[in-house]
């Protein structure tokens, strides 16, 4: 989530498209930036007033988990059975993500319970295990101010396994995989819907989400077979143009809220449909230029910088806001409810959006900064040995192994 420099894969340069070349989906891509700013502009209107005007909002956390699918994916397959695989992989994802979840434990568990923010000390430290192992999502409790990372505990439990299989599998096998989840999620959550599961424990358990996560993946593996950027654009329209309508319709007619549903086959489709959907305007943000120039807006992309640090902030902020916020308006200053909630709630969002600023340049970099001792090494191929000429054969140039780019 960090913004660095952006640099041209290889293949692309001054002067060539930047879908030139077999590079085109590799390196800082903006545009992935941009997909991430929509998501959390998402997640943070559905949790605030404006949700009731957007009750499918929710999704951004879908298109979250395509992206990270497709990221990770990508890594883990251009890195191949390179040095230090494992090492290199679970360090990186600790230095990115422990640390400013470490704080937000501390605010959630510790802080905001002895200030009395609708939780208690006791319930907190009953919970404390679950969120120290990720393992949030499956608790039948949860902290107020934490509520959010259910979708975090997710994506940790998806790096514990994803690294291995991609590690022993081949590139096809990985593939069936990625098949097997996109048709296995819905066929598990309509199961277990019929047999009494509530909607709610469904939406966010890791082996009933997995269908988002594989469609990041199956883009991954996608681009990396070699088709040319104009190839995979044209199919992502076509996808695009029958998943949109039928998704549409699922989540109208079968998904009420995600804790209810009005129809159990459609509320398992209709989670398919975004994971699919999303994952074709990812490949179209990657492969078409018109998509790409779409995108190209600094404040999304700046949104999507920090989307990581908004994420988890915007859990403890709003419970101020609306415990103590709205309180101090109403209850000490006599204001009336609607002016109160429009101020509190602008209140909000700016000091959500000033402290994950001010969190990824003061507190987030410096961890992030060490991730540059634990680079991924992707295997390289060992040279191709020139032959030796002999009568009739001219010298042959000596071929040098390219290194990949990651």
């Amino acid at each position: 989530m960090s913004m660095p420099q952006i640099s041209h894969p290889e293949g692309v340069g001054p002067g060539r498209s930047p879908l030139a070349g077999d590079g085109w989906f590799r390196g800082r891509l903006p545009q992935l930036d941009a997909l991430r700013g929509v998501a959390i502009l998402l997640v943070l209107l559905v949790h605030s007033p404006a949700g009731k005007f957007l009750p499918y909002a929710w999704c951004g956390v879908d298109l979250f988990f395509v992206l990270s699918g497709f990221l990770i994916t990508g890594i883990l397959v251009d890195t191949g059975r390179g040095e230090c695989y494992f090492l290199n992989f679970y360090v990186r994802r600790a230095l990115r993500i422990w640390p400013l979840y470490g704080l937000m434990l501390v605010m959630g568990l510790v802080v905001l319970p002895r200030l009395g923010g609708g939780f208690s000390v006791r319930d907190a430290g009953g919970l404390a295990p679950w969120y120290v192992l990720f393992l949030q999502n499956f608790a039948t409790g949860a902290a107020p101010a934490l509520l959010v990372t259910w979708s975090l505990a997710i994506e940790e439990q998806f790096y514990l396994v994803w690294p291995v299989l991609t590690f022993f599998l081949s590139r096809r096998g990985l593939g069936w995989v990625v098949g097997g989840l996109l048709i296995g999620s819905p066929i598990l959550r309509y199961v277990l819907l019929k047999h009494g599961v509530p909607p709610v424990d469904i939406f966010r358990w890791s082996f009933t989400r997995g269908d988002g996560l594989a469609a990041g993946a199956a883009v991954a593996l996608w681009v990396r077979r070699g088709e040319a950027a104009e190839s995979v654009a044209r199919a992502a329209w076509g996808v695009l143009l029958i998943v949109v309508p039928l998704t549409a319709w699922a989540l109208r007619v079968g998904v009420r809220s995600v804790e209810t549903t009005g129809h159990p086959a459609l509320y398992s489709a209709a989670f398919s449909g975004l994971s699919i959907g999303f994952a074709a305007v990812l490949a179209l943000a990657l492969a078409s230029e018109g998509w790409q120039r779409g995108l190209d807006f600094r404040g999304l992309r700046g949104l999507g910088a920090i989307s990581y640090g908004l994420y988890l902030f915007h859990g403890p902020v709003y419970l101020v806001a609306r415990t103590w916020g709205m309180d101090f308006f109403r209850v000490t200053l006599g204001w009336s409810r609607g002016p109160v909630q429009g101020l509190v709630w602008l209140v909000a969002v700016g000091a959500v959006v000033g402290l994950a600023a001010l969190s990824y340049q003061w507190f987030e970099r410096p961890f992030l900064g060490l991730k540059r001792h634990f680079v991924p090494r992707p295997q390289v191929p060992a040279p191709v040995p020139p032959s030796e000429p002999g009568p009739g054969r001219p010298d042959r140039p000596k071929r040098s192994a390219a290194r990949a780019t990651w």
